[in-house]
């Protein structure tokens, strides 16, 4: 009886992991066909030192930088959303000077003093879990 139990449990788990793999491998498509792709010249239109207010809870802005292509800081609040996005041509790398956040494509979790490199054409997104500060650098 113990035996057959067991097995009931391990196909129980097995139909799990089956399923979870679908519904990542679908969660992944639809992620990458409603990115916003942003390009060069977009960034290039943003005027430095203003803040770009997306909604209440996520802003950023253009800094003047003469050795990235583009340099940008980015404050969230709890709960809020940096959109689902892509960089044309352009490698990102951000510097959590505060806070948590989580990058909505990949999962993974990261906090003050970690390092996101993004890869060219690679879609990307943020939620913030605790106030956020962070810089992005962009690069050809």
């Amino acid at each position: 009886m113990r035996n057959e139990i067991k097995d009931k449990v391990n196909l129980i788990c097995k139909g799990l992991d089956e399923l979870e793999q679908i519904v990542n491998s679908k969660l992944t498509e639809n992620f990458d066909s409603m990115c916003e792709n942003i390009s060069k010249e977009e960034l290039e239109n943003l005027v430095y030192n203003e803040w770009q207010q997306v909604d209440d809870k996520v802003r950023y802005k253009r800094l003047e930088d003469a050795e990235n292509d583009f340099h940008f800081v980015a404050e969230m609040k709890k709960g809020g959303v940096f959109k689902k996005h892509k960089h044309i041509n352009l490698t990102e790398v951000t510097n959590i000077l505060q806070g948590i956040i989580t990058e909505l494509h990949s999962g993974e979790t990261y906090i003050k003093g970690d390092k996101v490199t993004i890869d060219k054409n690679v879609p990307h997104g943020y939620k913030c879990h605790e106030d956020a500060t962070f810089n992005s650098k962009l690069n050809r």
